[in-house]
């Protein structure tokens, strides 16, 4: 467990002193897939990271149909702005897969930055990679065309697109299944 929080590129330069100190104020849960790790409206209590596995961030629309926000694989952190800014989640979270999830203590682990200021820049960097990320879907989701997004898809990364099941691309791009048929009937994959 101690080397798995250390593949998470926010604690990788953390001496083994470090690592256990916040190991001291944690704990670790496992998740099968389709269990909740948090609601969107729930408090923030933790810091939490992903151990293992992979899990999927949501929010419902008005018709209560689930719209894919982000997917995270291990090894990464998870809602660090609703931790930093003390604000309720904005989103949803479910695991896809069997997953282990790192919780620290949010009080705890305030206090340890404090004491670690070195660690906010890596904060800073974590939290930028993820605004580009999401800009990135923003513009994918509302600019292109359905035809677009699945070539997008395809081209950025051809071998996850050839394992991913069908409905879970039409997922990731916002359409519904019948119409990624009726797309890559189109492109004649």
């Amino acid at each position: 467990m101690t080397s798995n929080l250390q593949k998470i590129p926010l604690f990788s330069q953390l001496s083994q002193n470090e690592i256990d100190e916040i190991l001291s104020f944690s704990k670790i849960i496992d998740f099968q897939k389709g269990n909740i790790l948090f609601l969107k409206g729930d408090r923030v209590r933790y810091f939490t990271a992903l151990l293992s596995g992979q899990l999927k961030i949501y929010k419902s629309n008005s018709k209560g149909d689930e719209v894919l926000i982000h997917r995270f694989s291990y090894p990464t952190s998870i809602a660090e702005m609703p931790f930093f800014e003390d604000l309720p989640y904005p989103a949803s979270c479910v695991a896809e897969a069997e997953s282990q999830v790192i919780l620290i203590d949010g009080e705890e682990f305030r206090n340890f930055l404090e004491q670690h200021p070195k660690l906010l820049y890596k904060f800073i960097s974590s939290l930028s990679k993820k605004i580009r990320v999401l800009e990135d879907r923003i513009e994918t989701l509302s600019i292109l065309s359905a035809k677009e997004r699945v070539e997008k898809f395809i081209e950025s990364d051809k071998n996850r697109f050839l394992s991913m099941k069908k409905i879970d691309i039409a997922e990731e791009l916002n359409i519904t299944p019948e119409h990624l048929s009726r797309v890559l009937r189109g492109l004649k994959l």
